[in-house]
């Protein structure tokens, strides 16, 4: 429509020329005004074909490119045609999914490195008892007494631990601080003869203390607890016992009246039951009462001690009268005795009487004897002899000889040795010939020359057979192997620890003294 009126308005203007210029020559060409281009219909474009949230696309149109582009970290806007126009969307990447550079794409899951240290309160709360991990180990809070408790924490992933005092009015129970309302605690409830102090408490405060105080020598305000409110009564003292310092303690009571080093007996006193014994066979520990106050003293018998006496020579005598054996008699007990031994396979250990105490000579065999089972013994055939083949315990404890003799004399002699440091190379009789055994000596023994040696230490805190709470340990060069306590064998009696000889422990049941029982928590009578 618009190339044609162009068209008409050349005519027109031609037209006129004729009439104002006259006719055109005919021989003149007339320029043919060539018709315009037609303009192109706008067009739009777009490179991910639609709507496609996971894939960045782009969109052209009237010559401008629009990008899809991410408007938040889970939204997306996304361009499109509609049309020749350009139009966008705002689109949800989903759960699962981020928006990323102009597309939607699965989320990466961020690795959230675990803890070292995990604690189920917070931090330093006294008034909850929590737990604290670390390291695959667990630590709870944990009360110290009754004011004080052990509150574990976190601080820069590592584990840390405070003691805390509860504050006033508060009390440490299963590891928290708690308030105690309208309550009371009295600190020598378990044995009201202590000196102990009671304390009141009131919404949550401290409104009162009361502490025991002596009346007189013999008795005794005593404050106590009662339906959580602290009361008082004034009650004499035990039998026995005084009051000093507001606690009654007992008087330091001797049996035996002093020291009467021949006479076993005992000293009860604040510390305990204490029994005269013996240190060792003529040393007796006498235990006697000063101002008070238990006291001890060590003397030397003149013959002998037995079970914490010292024994005079009239009430001892010697008896010889047994085949091999010698023995010491205190009235109808045994004291001692002692048994006709071999020192060698030459030497013999005879045990005699004399001035009714145990001695003994050594006598030499003659040429043609040999010492065995404790007597000379004259050779008179080949045969073997094992010189500890009597033992129990197949000779390990002793450093013994093996035989083997001619008609009249003897012809080799093996003696037993260690093999290594815990095991022996013992010798033995096989017939008229010889044979060894190895054999290891028990756990706590090493072999000493030829013999399983104990080498371990024994130590009784409390000096050996006593009714006195203690306990006996034993030692390896300076280390402590194992502990022991003595403890109750009935209600009225004591199952005692003590220490051998030959440095092992052993036990004994004592009985306590008349009218006093045994106490399960330290093994003492009272």
């Amino acid at each position: 429509m618009i190339v044609r009126g162009m068209r008409n308005y050349i005519i027109i203007l031609l037209a006129v020329s004729l009439v104002f210029f006259g006719c055109l020559d005919s021989t003149e060409t007339v320029e043919e005004i060539p018709e315009p281009e037609e303009e192109p219909e706008p067009e739009c474009t777009e490179s991910d074909s639609g709507l496609n949230k996971n894939v960045k696309g782009s969109v052209v149109a009237n010559g401008i490119t629009y990008d899809d582009v991410c408007e938040s970290e889970g939204t997306l806007r996304e361009y499109f045609c509609s049309g020749t126009e350009v139009s966008s969307n705002l689109v949800d990447c989903g759960e699962g999914f981020e928006c990323s550079q102009g597309a939607c794409v699965e989320s990466e899951e961020e690795e959230v490195e675990e803890p070292d240290c995990v604690e189920t309160d917070s931090r330093r709360d006294y008034t909850t008892s929590g737990t604290l991990t670390y390291k695959w180990s667990d630590y709870v809070d944990t009360c110290q007494g009754n004011y004080d408790m052990i509150e574990y924490y976190c601080e820069d992933d590592k584990m840390k631990q405070e003691n805390h005092h509860c504050d006033v009015g508060q009390r440490c129970v299963d590891g928290a601080c708690i308030v105690l309302d309208a309550s009371c605690t009295d600190s020598d409830s378990s044995n009201e003869l202590e000196l102990g102090t009671t304390i009141q408490y009131g919404g949550g405060m401290v409104i009162g203390s009361s502490t025991d105080s002596c009346v007189d020598a013999a008795s005794r305000t005593e404050y106590y607890c009662e339906d959580g409110m602290a009361k008082s009564r004034v009650e004499p003292c035990p039998l026995d016992y005084y009051c000093e310092g507001g606690a009654c303690h007992m008087l330091c009571f001797d049996a035996d009246l002093g020291k009467e080093f021949d006479e076993p007996s005992y000293v009860r006193s604040d510390e305990g039951i204490f029994n005269d014994y013996c240190v060792d066979e003529e040393t007796v520990m006498e235990y006697y009462c000063s101002d008070d106050n238990r006291m001890s003293i060590e003397k030397q018998c003149n013959l002998y001690c037995y079970e914490g006496e010292c024994i005079e020579s009239d009430e001892v005598h010697c008896d010889d009268s047994y085949s091999g054996e010698v023995r010491l008699y205190y009235g109808s007990n045994l004291l001692d005795s002692a048994t006709d031994t071999c020192l060698d396979y030459r030497t013999m250990r005879d045990y005699i009487c004399i001035t009714d105490a145990i001695e003994y000579v050594n006598d030499r065999c003659e040429d043609d004897e040999i010492c065995y089972e404790g007597s000379c013994r004259r050779i008179y055939e080949p045969t073997c002899f094992d010189l500890d083949d009597q033992e129990e315990d197949n000779g390990i404890y002793v450093k013994s000889s093996v035989i083997k003799t001619t008609n009249n004399s003897i012809l080799e002699i093996r003696h037993d040795e260690c093999l290594t440091d815990y095991s022996v190379k013992e010798y033995m009789c096989d017939g008229d010939s010889f044979r060894v055994e190895f054999i290891d000596c028990p756990d706590d023994e090493e072999c000493r020359n030829g013999v399983c040696t104990y080498t371990r230490t024994c130590e009784d805190s409390d000096g050996g057979k006593s009714l006195s709470p203690g306990f006996v340990s034993i030692y390896d060069g300076g280390s402590l192997v194992t502990k022991e306590e003595d403890g109750c064998a009935s209600d009225t009696s004591v199952y005692e620890l003590y220490c051998t000889e030959d440095g092992r422990i052993a036990h004994t049941t004592l009985p306590c003294p008349e009218g006093l029982t045994c106490d399960s928590v330290d093994g003492s009578c009272k």
